[in-house]
């Protein structure tokens, strides 16, 4: 199976961990690489929409 993203075979896929479920006619197999990207895009946007301190932390811009 490859990742939808970066086209990687996903090693040791899993339909929990593997498989991206977007709306009900959307979905995609996203490897865990694209995976952890994809939550530190999504944190960075949070961060900035709800700002709490462990977020700012976080993401903070140096």
């Amino acid at each position: 199976m490859k990742c939808n993203l970066c086209e990687k075979e996903i090693a040791k896929y899993n339909t929990i961990f593997n498989h991206l479920i977007i709306d009900d006619n959307h979905s995609i197999n996203i490897c865990l690489d694209c995976s952890d990207k994809f939550i530190k895009w999504q944190g960075k946007i949070c961060s900035i929409i709800f700002p709490t301190k462990a977020m700012k932390k976080m993401y903070e811009k140096k």
